[in-house]
This record gives C-alpha cells, structure tokens and sequence, in this order.
C-alpha cells in the first residue's frame, strides 16, 4: 500500500483500508494483514500524540511483520514523541535499509541525529531529504542552521563570524521560507511526516 501523505488525515487512512477490504474482488486480497491494521490504529495514536499506546500497537505489528516499513517509521516518530532519539535512530535506520530514500525517514533521522547535536549526521540526512522536496516544512532551517554551523566552526578564529551567526541563521532561513512555498506536513509532535517514498510496501500501510 501507499503511505500517508502529506494533508491526509490519519483516520482517512482507516476508512481507506475499510473500504479496500470491502471492495477487493478476491477474498484473499481483501484480508487485510493484522500489521496492517496495528498500524493504521498506530497512526492515529500518533496524530493524537498517544506515544505509548502507538508504541504498544507498533509492537504488535512488528511482531507479525518486522520488517514492516510503516512500523518501523511510526515507532520512529512515537519515540521521537517521547523524546528519546537514540530508540528513534533505532527503528528509523532499519526503516531507511528498507526504503532508503524516503524523504520522510531521512528527515525524521535527521531530526534525531539533531537532537542528539549529533550534527555531522543530521546534516547528509537533512540535504537528502532537501534536495528531494525543499518545500517540507522547517526543513530549510535546519539545512541553513547546519551550513551557518559549519562555516563558524570553519573560521573559529573570527570572533565577527561568531557574533554574526545567528542573524545568519535567521537570514537564511528567511531566504529558503521567501523562495520556496511551504508544505506543512501531517500534525505529529515530534516531527515530521511521511512525504516522499520509494516502493515502501513491503506490507507497509498507507500511515
């Protein structure tokens, strides 16, 4: 199945699986997976920002499927919700080795990594993700954040350079929000949004 995107809501995602269970000519088509349906209950935990109760319904989808890539992401986010990136890293690595460039994962990672002030990781994770869809929401921040990072790190000598990095950060951040239209992605606590993808599937549920 697809995945959620961008303005779809996450109880539109249970209607949908609904009505392709009812509608699907063949019997055995129409059985759903029992990971499917966890994380179609998960994503509204999600959106509702119920982490334990999304983590627990994650659990059991990655139970049936482990390598369920819907799972793997929204435990992703809850944790991220939870505020524990290191858990998040965890199960977003092994979404990314199933779907590595979705733009969604990529930007949760480096989101982790950024929490972390892991910044030598974030930054690859937040360019991909920038290259693939420069519109996604605060993302042009964090890419300008890194990049004002790196050049003051890069000229640790010049105390003017230091003084000026945060009108730099605010300046280029202002740029990318003037030039590009924002894409607001699905309401979620700790982060982003699924919105790019590449052939998740693998039982994956539009989430």
């Amino acid at each position: 199945m697809s995945v959620i995107r961008d303005g779809m809501s996450a109880w539109l995602l249970v209607v949908a699986l609904l009505v392709a269970a009812l509608t699907t000519a063949s019997p055995a088509a129409a059985q759903l997976s029992d990971a499917d349906v966890y994380v179609a209950e998960a994503t509204l935990a999600v959106e509702d920002r119920q982490w334990d109760k999304a983590l627990d319904l994650l659990r059991q989808a990655l139970t049936k499927e482990p390598e369920h890539v819907e799972a793997l992401y929204y435990t992703g986010v809850a944790y991220m919700g939870k505020k524990d990136p290191n858990q998040a890293i965890r199960f977003l690595e092994q979404a990314r080795a199933k779907s590595p460039n979705d733009t969604s994962i990529l930007y949760q990672l480096g989101l982790a990594h950024f929490a972390l002030e892991q910044y030598d990781r974030s930054q690859p994770m937040f360019e991909r993700a920038f290259a693939q869809d420069p519109t996604v929401d605060s993302l042009g921040y964090y890419v300008g954040y890194l990049v004002a990072l790196a050049l003051l790190f890069g000229s640790a000598d010049q105390k003017w350079l230091q003084l000026l990095f945060p009108a730099w950060v605010l300046l280029l951040s202002a740029v990318i929000l003037l030039t590009s239209p924002a894409k607001r992605l699905p309401r979620q606590s700790a982060a982003g949004p699924r919105t790019g993808d590449d052939g998740r599937g693998q039982g994956g549920t539009t989430g």
